[in-house]
């Protein structure tokens, strides 16, 4: 009925008796830069202003990464010490550095997004 004795949708592994976790194992994923390949690809943009605009989202994860980091550090430190001299309410060791370090990475995102905004000066301004 098939050309090929198999179904519509089944791939030759799966045809050919293949286990389903080697056919797991074995399928083809996407690009690992999947922000160019789905947002980017669709768009008229040169190559030199995906590249600008990729430097750009990267700023805005590395500062992120470095904020965010680094607030969580030292707000439980801190915590930590404060505990030692006053009483804190409970579970302070936990939410105190939790929302600093989200407080951190979104102020740290906002930075970069500053920062790599002049990257991009020319494709924001066509794009507005």
């Amino acid at each position: 009925f098939f050309a090929r004795g198999a179904a519509p949708g089944v791939s030759a592994l799966a045809a050919s008796g293949v286990s389903r976790t080697a056919r797991l194992y074995t399928m083809e994923r996407p690009g690992s830069n999947i922000s160019s390949t789905y947002l980017l690809a669709r768009t008229d943009l040169s190559d030199d202003e995906k590249l600008r605009v990729a430097l750009a989202r990267r700023q805005c994860w590395i500062r992120a990464s470095q904020a965010g980091g680094v607030s969580v550090l030292v707000s439980y430190s801190a915590t930590a010490i404060a505990s030692k001299f006053v009483r804190l309410p409970r579970h302070s060791l936990l939410m105190v550095p939790l929302c600093t370090g989200l407080t951190g990475y979104f102020l740290g995102a906002w930075y970069g997004g500053t920062e790599g905004a002049a990257m991009m000066q020319d494709v924001l301004a066509r794009v507005r």
